[in-house]
């Protein structure tokens, strides 16, 4: 029977279908586009051996996004066009739902889905199974890759101009001679300036402007430390990942899982954990210096 899926449900049903599956599995989404997270979990399926396709419609990578998907061996991709299905499927079980490939293992948004399993709803799972197929039939395998392009001298040559001989060349106009009283104005005007004293010292202003700048008070901006962490955070300040966290917390009783959902069980608040609301609905922080 299928299965509703929560947000939280969803971002944990699919890490382990990435993560801990070794079966193909076949990725249906609409944009083509990666997070350090997903990167992770398809280089270890990569060295697993596990197979994986990605259909897609809009590619979204950087450009050194796309050079790291070339280096796996047991990947490929499809181009699908006027594709918006989000679907996740392998042998025994399909995820449909609206949480996109790039947004696993970030911030929660409001998201939903539902899990097929073979074994229990073999006709819905066939169901889906076929449109996959379906899907892949018209799409046309592709291999992703970019092109550096290597700057040459020839690249940047510079067309030089020979000077033409019948080219404008402009008139300069003669200035009017000056009389002599002229003349000799400026040359005493010249005199004047060549006795007067120089009063402007910049070495003396320079030294000036160092003193000052060590008289001024430097304040220092105090960093605090958060006492309290969200779940990522607190993974990776234990240098975990993630899911390794939340199993761990499951095991220790510290979280439970009620309707498809992680919360925060009764022991979990006693060590300090609180179950908070943000935007994009309940998450689960604990304290900074929790060790597990």
């Amino acid at each position: 029977m299928a299965k509703f899926l929560s947000a939280s449900a969803t971002t944990y049903h699919l890490e382990h279908l990435l993560q801990d599956t070794t079966e193909q599995l076949i990725i249906v989404t609409p944009t083509l586009k990666l997070n350090e997270r997903v990167q992770e979990l398809l280089a270890h399926r990569d060295s697993a051996q596990a197979a994986t396709h990605i259909l897609y419609q809009k590619n979204h990578l950087q450009p050194t996004e796309m050079q790291w998907l070339n280096t796996l061996t047991h990947l490929r991709t499809s181009f699908c066009k006027n594709l918006q299905a989000q679907c996740y499927l392998n042998a025994s079980e399909a995820i449909i739902t609206s949480l996109q490939l790039h947004t696993i293992g970030q911030e929660q948004h409001n998201e939903m889905g539902v899990v097929i399993h073979r074994d229990t709803d073999t006709e819905l799972y066939q169901e889906t199974h076929d449109e996959v197929q379906r899907l892949l039939s018209i799409s046309e395998a592709v291999r992703i890759t970019i092109e550096v392009l290597s700057s040459t001298n020839k690249d940047f040559a510079i067309d030089t101009i020979k000077p033409d001989n019948n080219s404008f060349k402009p008139k300069v106009l003669e200035q009017p001679k000056a009389s002599k009283n002229t003349v000799a104005q400026q040359s005493n005007k010249v005199d004047d300036k060549a006795k007067a004293p120089d009063t402007q010292q910049p070495t003396d202003k320079l030294k000036d402007k160092e003193k000052n700048k060590e008289k001024e008070p430097t304040t220092a901006t105090p960093t605090t430390t958060p006492d309290k962490l969200t779940t990522a955070k607190l993974a990776k300040s234990l240098g975990l990942k993630t899911p390794e966290l939340k199993s761990k917390l499951m095991e220790l009783g510290y979280l439970e899982e009620i309707n498809g959902e992680m919360v925060l069980s009764e022991a979990g608040r006693k060590t300090g954990g609180e179950s908070r609301k943000g935007r994009f609905g309940e998450f689960c922080v604990w304290d900074a210096k929790m060790q597990i």
